[in-house]
């Protein structure tokens, strides 16, 4: 998400067409393996050791196919200059993109889903909630790919990305703090 974050800075900044077509190339290398790592994030989570193969998987097919197609337009076509700034456009392949970027993005609310279903320990549950709420929450950031179709939307996906990071912060940080506490106690 860090790279996608700051490429997509660098694109918003950008001075020129040069500029920002090099950084957006940039900012979809950290695009194509997001939504892979967050998959990754709720299996690790979860403990979910017999996915783990999707996750290399995921890896292999980003890194493999779409990786490689940043140096050509068939992902990501061209720069266009909006009243906020640069942006992608989309390539003829991006819809394939976006359907293995959703994919990945199903699988773990659906992991999220079902053990928040079978969990009966209350402060697991509790923690999957608020997972389940950040992923929600994480979700609305694809609003940055509608200039990639050409709608003047100013991409602010990185407000729901924080949101997110910070609510994963919590549940590492406070939760596990609360877990040991209840431990000692």
């Amino acid at each position: 998400g860090f790279i996608w974050q700051l490429g997509s800075f660098f694109v918003l900044t950008a001075k020129d067409h040069a500029s920002a077509t090099f950084f957006y190339r940039v900012a979809y290398i950290g695009c194509v393996l997001l939504s892979v790592a967050s998959y990754q994030l709720i299996v690790s989570f979860l403990g979910l050791q017999a996915q783990r193969k999707y996750i290399k998987f995921g890896y292999y097919i980003g890194v493999v196919v779409f990786i490689p197609m940043l140096t050509t337009n068939l992902l990501i076509d061209q720069a266009h200059h909006y009243s906020w700034g640069y942006w992608f456009s989309s390539g003829i392949v991006h819809p394939v993109f976006l359907f293995f970027f959703s994919i990945y993005g199903m699988m773990a609310f659906v992991n999220l889903l079902v053990h928040l279903m079978k969990t009966r320990d209350r402060v697991e549950k509790n923690k999957i909630r608020l997972m389940f709420f950040a992923y929600i929450v994480c979700y609305f950031s694809v609003v940055d790919f509608l200039p990639d179709y050409g709608y003047a939307v100013l991409p602010l996906g990185f407000l729901f990305v924080n949101i997110w990071l910070f609510t994963v912060w919590f549940i590492i940080k406070f939760y596990d703090f609360f877990s040991m506490w209840r431990r000692i106690i």
